[in-house]
């Protein structure tokens, strides 16, 4: 980021994920907050106003979008990153799944309910959690597409597998 004419770059010192996130976000000035981790491209120009539109419904609590395999990417990638991110649209009232790689969420809902500072992996769906509990939705964009470079499971890394599952 520093080779790049950026207003400010943010160092987290001793990295967790929602940590990392909290101090960029303290630092963003805006009423909306995007997140697009390094690993995704968007797929056409577009992809933003995708997902801000959305945000016509003040009970929309954060909307994240669909994510598509490369060339290269591993099969099993492929295989969970079309089985995860679909063609439709959804709005969910229950289901805690968002993933933050692609996604724009209300600043002040990120001032009442900032991400976990100390999990090692999913502090995007414990943030959603909290925020379906507040009584907003989350909504899955298809339409706000990126292309990511490693897949959801990251080729089934069985570290990041176990974290999960002892975080869930």
């Amino acid at each position: 980021a520093k080779q790049f004419k950026i207003h400010k770059v943010i160092t987290c010192k001793k990295y967790f994920p929602g940590k990392a996130l909290n101090l960029g976000i303290k630092a963003a000035k805006g009423k909306y907050i995007v997140s697009l981790s390094g690993h995704c491209i968007p797929t056409n120009g577009l992809w933003l106003n995708n997902l801000l539109k959305n945000f016509n419904d003040s009970k929309v609590g954060g909307v994240y979008g669909r994510q598509e395999a490369m060339a290269f990417t591993s099969d099993s990638d492929k295989r969970d990153l079309a089985l995860i991110f679909g063609l439709d649209q959804k709005v969910q009232i229950k289901d805690s799944f968002f993933h933050n790689a692609n996604s724009m969420f209300r600043k002040d809902l990120w001032q009442k309910f900032p991400f976990d500072d100390a999990v090692t992996n999913i502090e995007d769906r414990i943030w959603a959690q909290k925020i379906l509990q507040a009584g907003y939705k989350i909504i899955y964009e298809a339409q706000a597409s990126v292309y990511d470079y490693h897949g959801i499971h990251q080729d089934s890394n069985v570290e990041r597998c176990s974290n999960i599952v002892r975080i869930l």
